[in-house]
């Protein structure tokens, strides 16, 4: 077995493990439920992922096995649940196993027992071990990688990075509040130089404390490059067993993930690369004038604090007219209906659940269980799924997720009693009071030029009254722009995603977080706002509106004492199309100010005359609705609080300053030319 692939299976038994156990709770809901829809496509969706992730990692036995059950199952009618039960729990006690030979010996026992061949119950017979392409053994010992180049590898256990991480974040919100009650004993008299030196000293103690954080949140980042190699190798073998002939080709280079996100996009690749071969790619001969050999390519690229993966071929392309006449065969939709859609919107419908153009499922392609759970998983986290065809050329899926979704920066907000968080990075811009005031009851916000549904975030999620919703947020989720209004924004938090507990799910909590101070944070779960905030999405109506971030040249007043800094930046905002002026002080912005006013101010915060602190001050005792971003190299939690409770509305660190992190700041106040 490839070092590669012995990576992967170490990584992935838990995951394996997860879905068998996953598979026998669905049997047990099965068995007290006969025919209940939703089990069976969930039981269908794990066993059909299990049988590609299987065969993937040369355990061709666990995938067998997978497939045999899933055909048991898409029978329906009269399942043998003690039976199911038993195969269940021998495929739990093989994914245990840490001898191989003994884990195909239960694997082969499950099977016979699923046939019918064997009733035993005790012991499972001698073991013989089945070679994988390639001379691998179908369910390989887990070994520990060599190191090469020089380098030296070690395995760690996911829990053990979790749990110090969980740590760490621990002891950051300890800081914070010790940091919080030494600022309420300052206005005392006795002792008060000790206990600014004691405070300076924490300062300090809270940089190191940062450095180790970060490092330790590095241990969470994966390459992707093994795992579209080991993609690249299952797709060959695919290849070879459907009789199709094409290059896989693997563009990568050294772009990363958090491990959370690979691991919900792992199942998502599979499918698409399964598909590409069942679906997109022809045989040779049936390729009219193009190569012979076809091409399935895969890539992932960096694109801001996103990733894009993509599953591209040359193949046949996706077909809107089989599309619309497979909606109209199988009664999903009317004649008028089908005969309305655009091609775009044809191809929508593969997203369908169940949705297929085959009247028969094979071994490869499933059972239509795929590209609708694709498409739910990636915009749970606020990603997005894009798919762009043509018929005769080829067809690419374009999976964007975030580059990390357990530490991130998020939108805090308060509404009614408790705070709410939301990525910022799926926010496009915070509109204030007065914006709001001229919009004169309607329901829809005009957003680069493009009118979009603008609704109460509370009575969305199905709360009651939270008092004025003084601002607004303009958010894309699903590729889709929504405008939620809030009673204001509390500021900008870079927080530790926890699990919420499972009784939250149903109110649109997907997780929550501490905040600096140690207060707890909920932070909504994208994929049900974006199915609340739907809702109004056919109510637009020709009413009064309101334009924000129009084609209008945006003015940014830039405040920094170093020139090197506001070189940099002038020339990165005046590429993006925003006109520039330069303060090098707190009292220089202001005389800028009055002879201008500018859209948004970028300020750096230790300067000489008129600190950032002190210039912020200034300019909300004459304005709330200004949006002010804080450029500093201080990224203490005091100077965080301090500068959001003054009204900052982000906060970007100077060190490891990277252009893109701050134009995606900016584009949420002001349009942004990309």
């Amino acid at each position: 077995m490839s070092t590669p692939r012995e990576g992967l299976l170490g990584r992935f038994r838990a995951t394996l493990q997860q879905r068998a156990k996953n598979v026998r709770a669905m049997f047990e809901v099965l068995e007290f439920m006969p025919g209940e829809p939703e089990a069976l496509r969930q039981v269908l969706g794990e066993l059909h992922t299990l049988k590609g992730e299987a065969r993937m990692l040369g355990l061709l036995e666990l995938g067998e096995l997978a497939h045999e059950l899933e055909e048991v199952v898409e029978t329906g009618a009269s399942l043998d649940f003690p039976t199911l039960n038993r195969v269940a729990e021998s495929l739990n006690e093989a994914l245990s196993e840490s001898s191989a030979e003994v884990a195909e010996g239960r694997l082969s026992k499950a099977r016979r027992v699923l046939a019918g061949s064997d009733t035993a119950t005790s012991k499972a017979p001698e073991a013989t071990a089945t070679a994988a392409p390639g001379g691998s053994q179908s369910v390989p010992a887990i070994k520990q990688p060599d190191g090469r180049d020089g380098q030296r590898w070690v395995s760690v256990q996911a829990t053990t990075i979790d749990r110090l991480c969980d740590r760490m974040s621990e002891l950051s919100a300890a800081f914070g509040l010790l940091q919080g009650q030494l600022r309420a004993d300052r206005s005392e008299e006795n002792g008060r130089g000790t206990r600014v030196a004691l405070v300076n000293s924490l300062l300090h103690y809270r940089e190191l404390l940062d450095s180790c954080v970060d490092a330790t949140w590095d241990l969470r980042l994966i390459t992707l490059e093994p795992m579209l190699r080991e993609l690249q190798q299952h797709a060959r073998l695919l290849l070879r067993r459907e009789g199709k002939s094409a290059d896989v080709v693997v563009e990568c280079g050294g772009v990363q993930l958090e491990r959370d996100v690979v691991d919900l996009v792992w199942d998502s690749l599979l499918h698409l690369v399964r598909n590409a071969i069942a679906h997109g790619l022809e045989e040779e001969g049936h390729r009219g004038g193009k190569p012979a050999r076809g091409t399935l390519l895969l890539r992932a690229e960096s694109v801001g604090p996103n990733v894009v993966i993509s599953v591209q071929d040359d193949g046949q392309g996706i077909d809107p007219a089989r599309l619309r006449a497979a909606a109209l065969e199988r009664g999903t939709m009317t004649a008028a209906q089908v005969e309305a859609l655009s091609d775009t919107e044809a191809v929508e419908l593969i997203y369908r659940h169940g949705f297929s153009t085959e009247s028969t499922a094979d071994d490869l392609s499933g059972r239509g269980v795929g590209l609708d759970v694709v498409k739910a998983r990636i915009e749970s986290v606020g990603g997005a799924v894009r798919v762009s065809t043509r018929i005769g050329e080829g067809t690419q899926f374009e999976l964007t997720v975030p580059f990390a979704i357990t530490k991130e920066q998020v939108l805090v907000i308060e509404l009614g009693q408790a705070k709410y968080g939301i990525p910022a990075r799926v926010v496009r811009s915070v509109v204030g009071k007065e914006t709001l005031q001229s919009v004169n009851g309607s329901n829809v916000l005009r957003y680069a030029s493009s009118p979009i549904p603008l609704r109460s975030l509370a009575q969305a999620l199905g709360m009651g009254d939270v008092g004025e919703e003084a601002a607004a947020l303009v958010l894309e989720l699903g590729g889709k722009l929504f405008a939620a209004k809030v009673p204001g924004v509390l500021g900008e938090h870079e927080l530790v995603r926890r699990p919420a507990e499972e009784l939250l799910a149903s109110t649109g909590v997907g997780a929550s977080a501490l905040l600096d101070d140690g207060q707890l944070a909920l932070l909504l779960d994208l994929g049900f706002l974006e199915r609340r905030l739907s809702r109004v999405r056919s109510d637009v109506a020709p009413v009064a509106k309101v334009e924000v971030g129009v084609a209008k040249q945006n003015h940014v007043l830039v405040v920094d004492d170093s020139p090197v800094v506001t070189e940099m930046i002038s020339e990165l905002l005046t590429t993006s199309g925003i006109s520039v002026e330069v303060a090098s002080d707190g009292i220089a912005a202001l005389a800028a100010m009055e002879r201008q006013a500018p859209d948004l101010v970028l300020s750096d915060v230790d300067m000489p005359r008129m600190d950032g602190i002190s210039l912020l001050k200034e300019i909300r005792q004459k304005t709330q609705t200004l949006p002010v971003v804080m450029l500093t190299t201080r990224g203490s939690v005091e100077d965080r609080q301090r500068a959001s409770s003054l009204g900052a509305n982000a906060y970007v660190l100077k060190s490891g300053f990277q252009s893109d992190v701050l134009l995606d700041v900016v584009s949420r106040f002001l349009s942004v030319k990309q």
